[in-house]
């Protein structure tokens, strides 16, 4: 009887942790910022002459002058032949976050859009960074990338651990 009683504990605890594994939703926090953010991700993908990061004007002329984030680091490549871009936005709740989500995507097709020729032209090895461009929210964080596939990985992944609640 005794070890009846075990067992079934036993599988019931097994079957809260795996419903709690399996539920899909992560938690992330929501008090870092942005610039230590793009710092954690230059530093995993260095590039020579180093990142320049955007002014806030950059998010009248090109996020179409949205206000919704409270906190945003955009970095470029300083280097004209390397088209690293990484943007990271903080919005204050959900709502906002999601519709930076479709900001942050409409930027990213316009991007392809009308500088796909133009890269294509002066520097051709850096267009497949651009057709793999990326678009993704933590939380409250969106965060794109402008990357080589295997970079874009390596710095979400990066990102979501550094920003994942433990």
């Amino acid at each position: 009887m005794k070890s009846v009683k075990i067992l079934s504990c036993a599988l019931l605890l097994t079957l809260c942790l795996l419903f709690t594994a399996c539920s899909g939703k992560e938690e992330y926090q929501d008090s870092l910022s942005c610039r230590e953010l793009t710092d954690l991700a230059q530093k995993k993908v260095a590039v020579a002459g180093g990142y320049t990061a955007y002014d806030e004007n950059v998010l009248e002329y090109f996020f179409k002058g949205t206000d919704l984030p409270d906190d945003f680091s955009l970095i470029y490549s300083t280097t004209s032949a390397d088209i690293n871009e990484i943007g990271i936005f903080h919005a204050p709740n959900a709502d906002d976050a999601k519709e930076l989500c479709t900001i942050c995507e409409d930027y990213l097709s316009e991007m392809q859009e009308t500088q796909s020729a133009f890269i294509a032209s002066y520097a051709p090895e850096e267009l497949n960074k651009l057709k793999n461009a990326t678009v993704v929210r933590y939380g409250n964080y969106v965060i794109y990338t402008i990357l080589t596939p295997a970079d874009g990985e390596e710095v979400l992944s990066l990102l979501r651990n550094r920003l994942k609640r433990t």
